[in-house]
């Protein structure tokens, strides 16, 4: 299976840099990196969309399979706030714009519906499965005909957790039905002084189980939320059921982002032998909180053109 990542950038006057990215299905371990360009690193968080294509030639296939057809994603960033609808009209626009470079599938950020200016308000404008924000979604998936990840649903929790929501990753297919919902298993707490102050688990009741992974036309897709990506058990659950694709919707902090974003996206991508889909949150969402961005597709041997890579930023390395 071979993917070609066409990485499409707003507000930078950049050249579409073309990274064909090679799958090895006999799942050897083995990595080859090359050194990021230093003018695209200084310029990552403006990235608001990417699409990549994948050119798949084993087999024949199907929808659902990973064989004998080409695949193209679309990937996106965004800058979610308390403003629900400015939200929805944002993810609006990148779905249509992912849609016209030929996606067939879009993958949208943690907290895409929004970031809560208090865990008060956060709980308050959750909403249940068939409220406003997913069955505008599904009607966004109808009118573009493409499969949507939904990386981060603010889902109503039952009514004796009033007090809390659900962090849910949803997958909803190009007609608009909703084919699996995954709840966020690992809640990120977080109090560094004077830096980050997150404490998840005080509104979010936590997932419980593993959600198989999922039949899609661009392959078969394992559902994870931000901080899951940091158990590996998870991710190697999702390989041995059959996930050729990972997908890891964020919305990192600054600090945590800057340490450990890219080193754990790489790994959960070498050692599964999955390509890994990272959409993610970026900039300022409100006076308290904002997210590192730097939006990724990782996949098990990386070879970049034009010697521009936005993927991996160490010198050549084989594993």
């Amino acid at each position: 299976m071979k993917l070609n990542l066409i990485l499409h950038m707003k507000q930078v006057c950049l050249p579409r840099t073309i990274l064909p990215l090679v799958y090895n299905p006999h799942r050897n371990l083995q990595c080859q990196t090359t050194r990021r360009n230093s003018i695209i690193k200084n310029y990552q968080n403006l990235r608001m969309a990417s699409t990549c294509s994948t050119q798949i030639s084993n087999g024949h296939g199907k929808e659902g399979e990973s064989g004998g057809r080409k695949a193209i994603i679309g990937v996106c960033q965004m800058t979610s706030t308390s403003v629900k609808s400015d939200n929805l009209r944002t993810i609006a626009d990148l779905v249509a714009s992912a849609k016209a470079k030929g996606s067939q599938m879009v993958f949208l950020p943690e907290a895409c519906d929004y970031i809560g200016e208090s865990k008060q308000q956060s709980v308050e404008l959750a909403e249940s499965m068939d409220g406003s924000f997913i069955t505008q979604c599904r009607e966004l998936a109808v009118k573009h005909a493409v499969w949507l990840s939904v990386g981060g649903f603010h889902l109503k929790a039952p009514v004796d957790r009033v007090d809390k929501t659900k962090n849910v990753h949803v997958i909803i297919d190009s007609a608009g039905n909703v084919q699996a919902t995954y709840a966020k298993t690992h809640l990120f707490d977080l109090s560094l002084e004077g830096s980050v102050q997150l404490m998840e688990s005080s509104y979010v009741v936590p997932g419980d189980r593993v959600v198989p992974p999922v039949a899609t036309p661009v392959g078969r897709v394992g559902l994870a939320i931000c901080y899951d990506m940091r158990f590996p058990e998870l991710s190697l659950t999702l390989a041995r059921q059959g996930a050729e694709i990972l997908t890891f919707p964020s919305a990192f902090t600054q600090v945590t982002g800057t340490a450990h974003w890219e080193s754990i996206l790489r790994c959960r991508a070498i050692e599964t032998q999955s390509y890994v889909v990272a959409a993610a949150q970026t900039g300022k969402h409100n006076a308290k909180r904002s997210s590192h961005g730097h939006t990724m597709v990782v996949g098990t041997c990386i070879e970049c053109s034009d010697n521009l890579c936005l993927l991996h930023p160490f010198p050549p390395l084989c594993l």
